[in-house]
């Protein structure tokens, strides 16, 4: 970003994805917490009650993506639109839109993991490659 786009891009991009990641890893908590009791569910041979509790538990990781970011949405717009010095350090609001779209699928899609792993088996690494080559690819065309 420094390099194709300037400091100040830059600045703004690392400023607005340390916000957007801060979701993703508050999201992650509600699940990455219960991973030990997942597997003892496994262990025991518990798979109704594991399905149950994973459902539950990605229905709460989305739900609290969501609404965090839909709050850091209106922070964004709230603090540009009065033209506070915060808002100039921040990405305009369609790049911050675009950036957590792809934070709540990838809160999704880690949730999928937790629960795969839970059960020692990884077979989204090509979804996990594809996702960072578009990351890259993303930050690098649309700046």
């Amino acid at each position: 970003m420094f390099y194709y786009h300037g400091p100040k891009v830059a600045a703004q991009m690392g400023m607005t994805l340390a916000m957007v990641c801060a979701i993703e890893t508050l999201s992650w908590a509600w699940i990455n917490t219960r991973m030990p009791h997942f597997g003892m569910l496994i262990a025991r041979g518990q798979f109704a009650e594991l399905d149950v509790l994973f459902k539950r538990l990605f229905w709460i990781t989305i739900g609290l993506a969501t609404v965090s970011s839909l709050g850091l949405l209106e922070l964004v717009y709230w603090v540009q639109a009065r033209h506070i010095p915060l808002g100039e350090r921040l990405l305009p609001l369609f790049p911050t839109i675009l950036l957590l779209v792809q934070r709540i699928l990838n809160v999704a899609i880690s949730d999928m993991s937790f629960y795969l792993r839970a059960h020692k088996q990884e077979p989204l690494i090509v979804n996990w490659l594809m996702t960072a080559l578009l990351t890259g690819l993303s930050t690098w065309t649309l700046g």
